[in-house]
């Protein structure tokens, strides 16, 4: 039984499901939780938020909850609650990237080759906010209005590549051109229709092949610019391959796909599949990487552990995969999976 609660009533063993008003005016990451933690509480009736939903059919009592507290999931590298100051860094963040997003997009738009280096400018700025909270800045990306979806996504693919890349512990350099395709991966969705892009129900086969060629028309574009990276057209071109050759524009298999872009994969479903879209609800991190574990076939799943041990997700890994980091991954060029829309974010 749902019921509507003020944050001042909110008490510990209490099953939160939904908080009134914006996402940025509660400090948490999820919006469904057993409330166990009196400095969670504490922040909760603090905060601006109008009201609390709760599910007392899951709520528990307060002894219940403390007992409850040391084993819920949720490991030290997977924060659960904002402070003001990290979220007001996130919002300052996602503003100048937005910004910057929709330049780089229009510039394509009027047909001129974005520029590398205001793409490499959004990535240092996203590379400084991680050292803050990654949380803050993925979770203001996460409701995506229907006119600035491309952007937010690619903000949000980025950052969860170079933070999966400082996991990865990969150079500077490396992060940053990693970085800059997660920022233009998706380029190529200008030249469709938004009509056909931002459509509610589902696409017809030709509608369909016309999405598919969002990859080998922002390979074209990026390729405009003599010094664009190698890095940053391949997992343009290839970031909704597959490992089993069912994905696109080529359809590569297994060792031609490289460890790069089988992150990059990784990253842009994870993204697409938690995000809040007017056509589907939206998965909470643990369904969604319980999901992709499913998908046998499709995405890198050594590296998929090792993305679920990055976000602090690792009681979602299967036990066969559970056994230390992931090794190396086969070598050559790409992967991708797609929003289960129908093809991607």
């Amino acid at each position: 039984m749902l019921k509507l609660i003020r944050p001042q009533d909110a008490r510990l063993g209490m099953y939160i499901v939904g908080f009134e008003g914006s996402w940025i005016d509660h400090p948490f990451w999820r919006t469904h939780f057993l409330l166990t933690k009196a400095s969670d509480l504490a922040r909760l009736q603090a905060s601006s938020v109008a009201g609390v939903t709760i599910d007392e059919s899951k709520s528990v009592s307060a002894a219940e909850a403390a007992r409850a507290a040391p084993v819920l999931r949720g490991a030290p590298s997977r924060p659960d609650t904002l402070s003001a100051d990290q979220l007001r860094r996130a919002e300052r963040t996602v503003r100048t990237c937005k910004k910057a997003m929709s330049r780089l997009f229009g510039e394509a738009r009027m047909g001129r080759t974005p520029d590398p280096a205001l793409a490499l400018s959004v990535t240092r700025e996203i590379l400084a906010s991680l050292t803050g909270s990654t949380t803050a800045l993925i979770g203001l990306t996460r409701i995506k209005s229907t006119d600035s979806y491309t952007y937010l996504h690619s903000i949000a693919v980025s950052a969860l590549m170079l933070r999966f890349g400082r996991h990865l512990e990969m150079d500077e350099e490396d992060l940053h051109q990693l970085g800059m395709a997660g920022l233009l991966h998706d380029i190529g969705k200008i030249l469709i229709p938004s009509s056909v892009l931002l459509k509610p129900s589902g696409l017809t086969d030709k509608e369909m092949d016309l999405i598919r060629t969002h990859p080998v028309e922002g390979h074209r574009i990026l390729s405009g610019y003599p010094n664009m990276p190698d890095l940053v057209l391949e997992i343009c071109l290839h970031h909704h391959e597959r490992l089993d050759g069912t994905g696109y524009p080529h359809g590569l298999t297994g060792e031609e796909l490289s460890r790069p872009v089988r992150l990059a994969a990784i990253c842009d479903v994870y993204d697409a599949v938690t995000s809040v879209r007017p056509y589907r609800k939206a998965w909470t991190p643990e369904e969604a990487l319980r999901r992709l574990f499913e998908w046998k076939g499709h995405l890198d799943q050594p590296l998929l552990a090792e993305f679920a041990r990055c976000l602090g997700y690792e009681d979602t890994i299967p036990t066969e995969l559970a056994d230390g980091p992931a090794g190396p991954s086969p070598a050559r060029a790409v992967n991708g999976y797609s929003d289960p829309r129908p093809a991607g974010a």
